[in-house]
């Protein structure tokens, strides 16, 4: 037998075009959906028979193809395969302001630095929230992030998260904020 070349019953593609075909249909196999859903509340099932609602997530960010390169590879991307959450990307200059579409400027009273300014924050929160969403802002100086709290995350049905930038945001935000970590 020629050790180069496929057996007979084997799937590795022959030919560059073969391969292309092949790597193709994977691609369409995994955005393929696995499970139709009845409930207009989407839903998944564990291994003790308990369904859950599937998690959304949207997430805010001034450089949402950073965030979406970096949650598509590893755990968050096997959750989105499984059907276990959604993640939808959001550029914060959808809601900026004026003709350039403005979401910083300097902190009220001075000092160094740039903050994210409270308009497009407080109107991406608006237009994402629904009655069982929970807002969180990604801070330095916000609690640790633990095993615990990621669980409890988990268990909800809808996650707004806000990914701060420069020396943080605006003050004004802190009230239309659930958690910060």
């Amino acid at each position: 037998r020629d050790h180069d070349a496929p057996a007979e019953g084997d799937a590795t593609p022959r030919t560059e075009e073969d391969a292309r075909e092949h790597r193709l249909g994977q691609v369409n196999q995994i955005d393929a959906p696995k499970r139709v859903c009845r409930s207009l509340v989407p839903r998944w099932r564990n291994m003790s028979g308990d369904t859950h609602p599937v998690l959304r997530i949207d997430v805010v960010s001034l450089f949402p193809e950073t965030i979406r390169a970096a949650l598509s590879a590893s755990i968050p991307a096997r959750a989105v395969e499984r059907g276990l959450a959604t993640v939808t990307y959001h550029d914060l200059r959808t809601w900026g302001i004026g003709k350039h579409r403005s979401v910083d400027d300097e902190p009220y009273g001075g000092g160094a630095g740039m903050l994210l300014r409270p308009e497009p924050l407080v109107a991406a929160i608006e237009a994402l929230r629904g009655p069982k969403s929970l807002v969180i802002l990604f801070d330095a100086g916000g609690e640790r992030l633990q095993q615990s709290r990621l669980r409890t995350l988990a268990r909800q049905q809808h996650l707004i998260v806000l990914c701060g930038r420069y020396e943080g945001v605006d003050e004004r935000v802190r009230r239309y904020i659930d958690l910060e970590i």
